[in-house]
């Protein structure tokens, strides 16, 4: 099969002293120092010269790829609903986790009780009885200085708790009166490990933290991955005066700037973690890196992957990336970092990194971006094959060569896989790519193609959810009505659209039941577009060519809303029996003249056999009329935890417990 034509950027082996150019705006009479260093280290440099102003040449360093290196959870209490994720056997954090036994919840809380406004971010841990289902708070635990939760594990004898955090110390600087001061602050993320020997009361085993804002983490097995973005701390590096932009003129020429910043050590600009309170050094220290952006310029700020077994904490490895990281998406057999392409933001950049010896084996882009919500559905793997779903208003830039025509891949060459054929207007594209011995990408299939001149989607529309399962691809557009496309991929070198049902109004989620059934929560609409409400649908796809519409239920106004529609992890499955599932999920209603009339919790059983909504509960939580508390506003979240016949319902960390049958809200 011919080969894609991609920009092909490989990781870095650091072992070339390079020597960029750099200078001030002003210029001046005279000369300014180059910026030196290896590669890495002249990266991170000349983006923070660059942040004061200063220009930069294009490296010419060679670029060598990195050698590999030598080097859901059972528990019992009863049915319950465990997070709901893209993938089987990929945990995802969430503000809420819970076992049969007890509940594990975050939030910002009122420790003091002389003034409930005074309130930081802590746990809640909650004790469950059943027959009739209940719960007990056993206890709330500060996470001192620590900001809202970024999310929680829960595995059989660990609670890990993601917390952003802020480290650091003031720093004055000025006259004798102190007029003026920097605060030299760096952003962490701080990884707690808590023992469950008593789960009533959770006590922290071990801390890491680590330099950076966590962007993204999955738990697979027993390690887990999060990625951070570290940005160079510039008092760290410079000083307390020089990271004053106002007042570095008055102390320093341009030339010291350069000067000093040659002069400090690439240890000074890595990011550091810390092991119980202690720095442990840097998170890496050999300068290696995949720098696909380097000859741009430096910049201030990188990536760090970092994989931890949750078993022995101390046990961790972290891989150095770089450039516009926006999004994660992982299987049980790859971890994939998701950004812009170095060079063109309407291309999406694909780092595969492998999970058995935690090796970037593959990257490279491909036309388009993955738009919308919920963008990591855009992505699948399976059996060693990417396939990914992009979207583009300027695909016609990439137009002029057709797959046939594609022979080889040339580094640094704008992709160009685009089908050329009359009247062709396709916004939506879906390749599939398999990593090759050089370290990027073959085009194993695009469509549309030559063959296959089907487009996804009609012009104007934009894709509203993906889905894939097995050997097939769920596609939902929307701009007037919904087509939802079915798209057979058991040939990967052969993918087309098997089957297309129209109709109004769209899916924001798919959520498979089994192989034959496909829900869909979205919103309902007329033939023009608009909005009428939220929409609950039942897809029979046992016939993929003739797909159906079986079953709907509406709930609301236009202005209904559920945060379900946008977050998988906010809506919950329990298997009730051989052929029914229950769902459950929160919901703001709105009726049809825009007035609010509560917040409610939802819940249905979907009968598999019969293909058939039955509503169970709907039920206002808070209405017009409540004392609310306004802190709600600023943290506010919801879940609703299914557990045998009845619900434990999460909002902002609180939880309220009951049968289906008697329970009620205060």
């Amino acid at each position: 099969m011919p080969l894609m034509k991609m920009k092909q950027i490989t990781a870095c082996v650091i072992g070339v002293s390079t020597l960029l150019s750099g200078c001030f705006g002003s210029g001046g009479d005279r000369a300014i120092p180059e910026i030196e260093g290896e590669l890495l280290e002249v990266y991170l440099k000349e983006g923070l010269v660059n942040r004061y102003g200063t220009g930069y040449v294009d490296s010419q360093t060679e670029i060598d790829f990195e050698e590999s290196d030598t080097a859901s959870d059972d528990t019992s209490g009863g049915d319950y609903s465990d997070t709901n994720t893209q993938e089987v056997g990929v945990d995802e954090a969430d503000l809420v986790k819970q076992r049969g036994d007890y509940i594990y919840s975050a939030g910002y809380f009122a420790f003091d009780s002389d003034d409930s406004s005074l309130r930081q971010s802590g746990l809640k841990v909650y004790s469950v009885s059943t027959s009739p289902l209940s719960s007990k708070l056993e206890r709330t635990i500060p996470l001192t200085g620590s900001e809202l939760s970024d999310g929680l594990y829960l595995t059989d004898d660990q609670l890990i708790v993601l917390t952003p955090a802020q480290s650091g110390l003031a720093v004055y600087s000025g006259d004798a009166d102190g007029e003026y001061y920097t605060v030299d602050v760096e952003a962490v993320s701080e990884v707690r490990f808590m023992s469950l020997a008593d789960p009533a009361a959770p006590s922290e085993t071990v801390k890491l933290v680590f330099s950076g804002d966590l962007l993204e983490s999955r738990l697979i097995g027993n390690e887990l991955y999060l990625v951070i973005q570290y940005q160079v701390s510039e008092t760290r590096v410079l000083g307390p005066r020089l990271s004053d932009s106002v007042e570095r003129s008055e102390f320093m020429t341009e030339r010291a700037v350069v000067e000093m910043v040659n002069e400090t050590p690439l240890e000074n600009f890595l990011p550091q973690v810390w092991y119980d309170g202690q720095l442990s050094g840097n998170l890496f220290s050999d300068g290696l890196c995949h720098l696909p952006d380097a000859t741009q310029g430096g910049y201030p700020s990188i990536i760090t992957v970092v994989r931890i077994n949750i078993e022995s904490p101390d046990d961790w490895e972290a891989k150095c990336n770089s450039g516009r990281i926006h999004g994660v998406y992982a299987s049980q057999d790859a971890f994939v970092l998701a950004g812009y392409d170095q060079e063109d933001w309407d291309a999406t950049r694909l780092d595969w990194y492998t999970l058995d010896d935690f090796r970037l084996i593959a990257t490279g882009s491909v036309p388009g971006t993955l738009a919308g919500t919920l963008p990591s559905f855009r992505l699948s793997e399976k059996d060693g094959y990417l396939r990914v779903l992009t979207s583009s208003s300027n695909f016609s830039l990439w137009d002029g060569i057709a797959i046939e025509d594609v022979t080889g891949i040339v580094a640094s060459d704008v992709i160009e896989t685009r089908p050329v054929f009359a009247g062709d207007t396709a916004d939506h594209r879906l390749y599939t790519l398999l990593p090759n011995q050089d370290n990027g990408y073959d085009l194993v299939s695009q469509l549309p193609n030559l063959k296959r001149q089907d487009v996804i989607g009609k012009p104007g529309e934009s894709v509203r959810s993906v889905r894939y399962r097995g050997d097939r691809a769920y596609v939902v557009t929307f701009r007037q009505t919904d087509p939802l496309y079915v798209i057979n991929l058991e040939d990967e070198a052969d993918p087309y659209i098997e089957g297309e049902l129209e109709i109004t109004g769209f899916s924001s989620y798919l959520h498979p039941l089994n192989d034959n059934l496909l829900l869909g929560l979205g919103y309902a609409a007329t033939d023009t577009g608009f909005i009428e409400g939220l929409k609950l649908s039942l897809f029979d796809v046992s016939i993929p060519a003739d797909p159906t519409e079986v079953s709907t239920m509406r709930l609301g106004g236009p202005a209904s809303s559920a945060e379900a529609m946008s977050d998988n992890r906010a809506s919950s499955y329990l298997r009730i029996d051989d052929h029914t599932t229950r769902l459950a999920f929160a919901w703001v209603d709105v009726n049809d003249d825009y007035e609010w009339v509560g917040d409610r919790v939802f819940v249905a059983d979907i009968d598999e056999s019969t293909q058939t909504f039955t509503e169970k509960l709907n039920l206002i939580y808070e209405g017009p009329g409540d004392d609310s508390d306004y802190y709600r506003y600023w943290n506010e979240y919801t879940r609703v935890l299914l557990h045998d016949d009845g619900l434990h319902f999460v909002r902002n960390g609180e939880v309220e417990s009951g049968s289906l049958n008697d329970i009620s809200f205060e």
